[in-house]
């Protein structure tokens, strides 16, 4: 019995082994179906590593068109990423099932793994990590290495395939990654993959291209660094690689360690927790009895345990021992310090023993046993846990925070005379440093946040503070008069007087050098003498050294006015306006406002009166300053009486000549001048070149001055009216109208030219007219005499050349045709048909059913005459026969002839018996045969004939077919 169950021990090993070699040494690979064209689709190989060698296997799967370009493995899980999307599916035997859209990603990679901790990573210029549960995606940092290929999880790193060689990747900073095992530049590695080669091993292969119908598999030693060699060769190119276990997982058991706490659910209890290497399988853990599949064991008692772990591929046992766990008090105490002055509580923890084991937690957070918590608010109460090293709770306390009085203490309290108010003093209450705003009262009744009280008049004062806890009165504060402590100030002063300024100088019964005075913006030693000061109250302070007020002063200076004087009266006449005079007054300067006026009403600040019309005047000068008046007598001359006589010849303008005008003076023609528009000529100056109306000119002395001035008018005498030529001749463009051109003599004037029709113009030039008599009137804009002269048009259509018309009218579908002849002088003509012109013997043809309009024109290419031809299509008539007729002589059907709508010149048929001989001929289409030979009636019989005729499209034709004659 015990022989049987040996040898079914070593049986179930051999069959593990086997199972394992056959199953656990897989891996799959992405192939393209056309190596040519790899985005045509690619296919799912499962490759398996055999003592033979590798051997592979299409494998079915649910996305046959797809581009599994990045593949990667979780135990029977299979993702692919194909940007933007991400997939998953599942291995089941030889298929891949299920295949569904996870997410979309933010970019393509050609290197794709899933880790232990359930996240898929791939790279492109940076590492990117997605979550394969939550599908959340995060950068984990940008790559110095651009991948050429796969990566894969071994003994929990990650490696990946690039240009450089093996790439050893830094997950917490891509940029620490580094070159781990360097490659051949020539070695293509397309995929890395990580198999279980053994139950507690896993070896790296790294797939490399060959060419695009041949892939290399070789193994790699990452532990040290090297490589082994090629293990095999696939017949076709690989995209990528994957396999269950390329996070790093193994097949076997393989314990990691065995956690023994204390259980704090309940006394003198312990929680086991057996710790096993990531794994592919499931794993049963049981300890004495006790089974689970978590390895999480709690309420064990202390004594010695036996656990084993098994699996469907391996086994494993141990034996542990839990030890005795008692929850004991640590020795320690705690004191409080309550709110005050708003400063937060604090309750410190202490324990004799430095190095306890035992902590405080608060709000589930552990601190030290040692150890103070600060910022508590007053009227909460504070819950504590005392926790052994195994966190569980040994005691607690509930700790109330309370509130204590903050009291206010004085500091000092400050008096001194207000620096910037007259004879003030200030009051400064100064405390200790405090928390709580204080509020100060003076007197109960002026109050504020800061303790300082200004503008205090002298007398007693009492000061009281409070808080929103406490308050304190401070009591009897004198402030004194501070105005009978400053010493006696005098000043001396001296009034302004016409243009001298005033002054001032202040004087004190004490040390001047301890007082200084302000004025305006400037502050000056006190004995300083003020200059310069005009009319008016000045605003003096004194201050002192320091610059605080002592005390202040108006001062009014009173104003002496200067005497008015007038030095000169000048009278003369307005140069630019004539017959008004100006008056100017001159005084003397003085700083004072002279003010000027008139007995006419006029008057002003300068002294100057323009515009003045003759006349006697009385002036009057008055000065700002209350000085007395001065009055005088002025006489204004009238100054047009003064100049001496100007007199003008004139002359007309008269048609084409324009008219001109001298003037002439009784005196010195150089002392004068005279302006016409914008010049100024000579007195003597001939002004020619006028035109009819009124002309300006103004008489200016050589100084520019106004002494008259005219308005000169001229009257226009107008032109005769004179007609040179009148041309009748015919209109080219219109047949059978005629045309007038009147010429006249160019004249200044605008001349109108009329007809008896009502036509009328400024040209002389009338079209489109009719044949017959007119009467032409011409006059001119001057006002000359008019002109009329009779008129005659002929009748131009009288003179059109005798053409013949020579056209064929257009024939079924066959265009017709036309030409013209004429018959008088046919070199002097041409024809104009559609805006073109064309020799009078030319022949227009392609003309279809319509009117034509057609011009025969001069060579000039004035009309003579206008044509309009009617073209008619003649409708097509097919020569048919009918297939029998009847000659019986009941007017029926009785000679067999053509159809009645068919038409055909040329026209010979031939009518034959069924012996071929020749029973009748005809030339005539509508009358062919009456059913006679030789004058004797022929049987009924069926006859055969021959037509040969041309078409109206001009085509020859022959025709035959057979007629059957019925008697």
């Amino acid at each position: 019995m015990l022989l049987m169950i040996g040898k079914f021990k070593l049986l179930f090993f051999i069959l593990l082994v086997c199972c394992f070699k056959t199953e656990a040494q897989t891996f799959y690979v992405s192939a393209p179906k056309n190596p040519a064209n790899i985005i045509t689709g690619s296919d799912i190989y499962k490759v398996t590593l055999t003592p033979n060698g590798l051997v592979s296997e299409l494998i079915s799967n649910c996305s046959p068109n797809d581009q599994f370009f990045s593949i990667a493995m979780n135990k029977n899980g299979f993702y692919w990423l194909r940007s933007p999307y991400f997939y998953k599916g599942d291995i089941n035997g030889n298929a891949l099932i299920n295949c569904q859209l996870l997410t979309g990603v933010t970019t393509g990679s050609s290197a794709l793994t899933i880790g232990p901790d359930n996240k898929a990573y791939y790279s492109s210029n940076s590492l990117y990590a997605t979550d394969l549960t939550t599908l959340q995606t995060v950068s984990l940092g940008p790559m110095s290495y651009f991948p050429t290929g796969d990566m894969c999880f071994f003994k929990g790193s990650l490696y990946m395939a690039a240009s450089q060689g093996i790439i050893k990747v830094d997950i917490t900073d891509p940029t620490k990654s580094y070159v781990y095992l360097p490659l051949s530049p020539n070695l293509n590695m397309f995929g890395l993959v990580s198999v279980a080669t053994s139950l507690r091993k896993n070896t790296v292969y790294g797939l490399c291209s060959v060419t695009p119908y041949q892939t290399d598999v070789l193994e790699l030693d990452l532990e040290n660094k090297r490589i082994i060699g090629v293990v095999g060769s696939l017949p076709y190119g690989i995209l990528d690689a994957a396999s269950p276990v390329e996070d790093g997982s193994i097949t076997g058991i393989e314990l990691d360690k065995i956690d023994i706490n204390q259980d704090c659910s309940a006394l003198n209890k312990a929680v086991v927790e057996i710790l096993t290497k990531p794994h592919l399988e499931q794993f049963t853990y049981v300890l004495n009895g006790i089974s689970n599949t978590t390895g999480r064991f709690t309420g064990i008692d202390p004594g010695t345990y036996t656990l084993s772990i098994t699996s469907a591929s391996d086994q494993f046992s141990s034996t542990i021992t839990v030890g005795i766990y008692d929850l004991l008090k640590p020795d320690y105490s705690w004191q409080r310090k309550n709110e005050m002055c708003g400063i937060a509580g604090e309750i410190t923890f202490t324990s004799p023993e430095p190095n306890s084991n035992y902590q405080v937690r608060y709000n589930n957070t552990s601190y030290p046993i040692n150890h103070t918590f600060s910022g508590l608010n007053s009227g909460t109460s504070y819950h504590f846990e005392i926790i052994n090293k195994n966190g569980c709770k040994v005691d607690e306390a509930d700790i109330p925070v309370l509130k204590d009085v903050c009291k206010i203490e004085l500091d000092q309290i400050q008096l001194q005379q207000q620096c910037d108010a007259f004879h003030k003093g200030v009051i400064k209450v100064l405390t200790k440093p405090h928390t709580y705003a204080y509020t100060y009262t003076l007197n109960g009744s002026v109050s504020n946040s800061t303790g300082v009280f200004s503008n205090l008049s002298p007398g007693q004062y009492a000061v009281k503070i409070t808080s929103s806890e406490h308050e304190l009165e401070v009591l009897s504060i004198e402030v004194p008069d501070y105005k009978l402590t400053q010493p006696t100030i005098t000043y001396n002063k001296n009034n302004p007087s016409c243009n001298l300024k005033g002054d001032i100088k202040f004087g004190i019964a004490t040390n001047s050098n301890l007082y200084q005075i302000q004025y305006q913006n400037n502050v000056l030693p006190f004995d300083h003498l003020f200059t310069n000061l005009s009319a008016g109250i000045h605003h003096f302070v004194v201050l002192s050294q320091s610059g605080c007020l002592i005390d202040e002063y108006d001062i009014e200076f009173v104003y002496e006015p200067c005497a008015v004087e007038i030095t000169a009266i000048d009278v003369f006449a307005e140069c630019n306006v004539l017959g008004k005079a100006a008056i100017r007054v001159t005084c003397p300067a003085i700083p004072e406002t002279y003010n000027y006026s008139l007995s006419n009403g006029m008057t002003n600040s300068t002294g100057r009166f323009n515009m003045v019309d003759p006349g006697n005047y009385t002036l009057n000068v008055t000065a700002s300053g209350g000085g007395t008046p001065q009055t005088r007598a002025i006489i204004v001359p009238d100054y047009r009486l003064l100049h001496p006589l100007i007199t003008y010849n004139k002359n007309d303008p008269s048609c084409n000549l324009k008219g001109g005008i001298k003037f002439s003076i009784a005196g010195n023609s150089s002392l004068y001048k005279i302006k016409y528009k914008t010049d100024i000529l000579p007195f003597d100056h001939l002004f020619d070149n006028l035109s009819m109306g009124i002309h300006h000119f103004v008489i200016l002395n050589q100084a520019g001055c106004l002494i008259d001035e005219y308005d000169v008018e001229l009257v226009y005498q107008p032109c005769d009216v004179v007609i040179n030529d009148v041309e009748v001749f015919a209109e080219c463009d219109v047949l059978g109208k005629g045309a007038i051109r009147v010429s006249c003599p160019t004249i200044p004037e605008t001349y109108t030219y009329s007809l008896n029709n009502g036509m009328s113009n400024n040209t002389g030039i009338f079209n489109m007219l009719n044949p017959g008599s007119y009467i032409l009137n011409v006059s001119a804009s001057g006002g000359g005499t008019p002109k009329s002269l009779p008129v005659v048009i002929p009748d131009y259509s009288l003179d059109r050349p005798l053409s013949v018309l020579n056209k064929t009218e257009p024939v079924c579908d066959l265009p017709g045709q036309l030409s013209f002849t004429i018959k008088t002088n046919p070199e002097l003509y041409v024809i104009r048909y559609h805006s073109l012109t064309y020799p009078v013997n030319h022949t227009f043809t392609n003309l279809y059913a319509g009117s034509h309009r057609f011009s025969i024109l001069k060579k000039n290419g004035c009309i003579v005459d206008d044509i309009s031809v009617q073209l008619t299509r003649e409708e097509c008539g097919d020569v048919g026969f009918p297939n029998a007729f009847s000659p019986n002589l009941d007017g029926v059907n009785d000679i067999f002839k053509a159809n009645s709508n068919s038409k055909a010149t040329n026209f010979k048929i031939q009518i034959y018996d069924r012996r071929g001989v020749l029973v009748a001929s005809s030339n005539e289409l509508h009358n062919c045969w009456n059913g006679d030979y030789k004058g004797e009636a022929l049987p009924t019989a069926t006859y055969f004939w021959i037509a040969t005729f041309t078409t109206q499209r001009n085509e020859a034709v022959v025709k035959k077919g057979s007629v059957t004659l019925i008697r």
